[in-house]
């Protein structure tokens, strides 16, 4: 709750100066996500349950894809403009992987 506070203070005071601030947080990009396996295979795995439905900019139970981000931001961007600063908080790491070596490969 602490950051909370703190993250709307500056909301707050950069409202005041008329800075445009964008806030994204807890991403979980997932570079490895494939569209065509089930939330059940954690999502990338190559060797995972193949499903008739792509999903291309994700699925439930799944973490962020690139794409999704991408649109995310785009959006964003279409609606605010360009923000002035982008606070970028919370954790990224993502929550489903089959391999340690991914698992650094993606905090890297």
């Amino acid at each position: 709750m602490k950051f909370l506070r703190a993250e709307l203070a500056a909301l707050v005071a950069a409202t005041a100066y008329g800075i445009k601030v964008g806030v994204v947080t807890d991403l979980h990009t997932d570079p490895y996500y494939v569209s065509t396996i089930s939330a059940a295979s954690d999502c990338n795995s190559g060797s995972g349950a193949v499903t008739d439905v792509a999903a291309p900019l994700g699925r439930y139970g799944c973490d962020s894809n690139i794409d999704l981000v991408d649109v995310m931001l785009q959006h964003f961007r279409d609606v605010w403009g360009k923000p002035d600063v982008l606070l970028v908080t919370g954790d990224h790491v993502v929550h489903h992987t089959t391999d340690s070596t991914e698992t650094m490969n993606v905090i890297a």
